[in-house]
């Protein structure tokens, strides 16, 4: 082989290992670049997960502490309305689609504690109150800033008339006097109807629907 075919053949190789050079770099590069990607991806998952773990921290300490306020004013109210016997209990039933809520009220009978589902209750008073309770109660965990209106339809349509409805009926005044809220209520209960500032009764007449005004005793036209 010639000076001249060895030159040729070594310009050759010397353009490959060029080539070779260039291409081993840049991957060196892109490695060099992917393992800067990883570490920042680690990383980001890192604060990712502590994020993940506080906030299920601060979710279940919500969680409970609704539970908490739930039990506390559903047991105050059904004490003060029915007996010291009577307690409410909140179970939390967690699964992949969310969360569910049983309430059951708990009653001593004979030292023993007997736990019931309010909507078994045989007259369903028990229920109504329960039922109107956890309405407040998660109202007042919207936020003291939640002033919106309540608006009832015969909470006590199956609570015992006399004694019982007439407790209810302070209970809702207390809330609207401590929450600031303007209640709302339609009912055939004589003692939820006298507890309001303003009264209208509303009756038919030769199948027309009129309205008085209860307080003044006068039609409105």
């Amino acid at each position: 082989m010639d000076n001249e075919k060895l030159n040729f053949y070594i310009d050759k190789l010397r353009e490959k290992y060029n080539r070779d050079k260039v291409v081993k770099e840049t991957l060196e590069k892109q490695i060099e670049d992917k393992d800067l990607e990883i570490t920042k991806l680690n990383k980001d998952k890192d604060e990712i997960l502590l994020k993940k773990n506080l906030l299920l921290e601060a979710s279940k300490e919500a969680k409970n502490n609704a539970k908490n306020v739930l039990e506390e004013v559903n047991t105050n109210a059904i004490q003060y309305i029915f007996s010291n016997d009577l307690s409410v209990k909140v179970d939390l039933l967690e699964d992949k689609k969310g969360a569910e809520i049983n309430i059951l009220s708990s009653e001593r009978k004979t030292g023993e504690v007997v736990e019931t589902d309010p909507a078994n209750d045989e007259g369903g008073g028990l229920a109504d109150i329960v039922a109107l309770c956890s309405f407040n109660s998660i109202s007042q965990l919207v936020g003291k800033n939640n002033k919106a209106p309540l608006f009832l339809d015969e909470p006590t349509k199956y609570v015992s008339k006399g004694n019982y409805s007439q407790k209810v009926a302070e209970y809702l005044k207390d809330i609207s006097e401590f929450t600031g809220k303007q209640v709302f209520l339609v009912t055939h209960d004589e003692f939820l109807s006298n507890v309001g500032s303003k009264t209208y009764r509303v009756k038919k007449e030769d199948g027309i629907s009129v309205v008085d005004d209860f307080e003044r005793n006068e039609r409105i036209e």
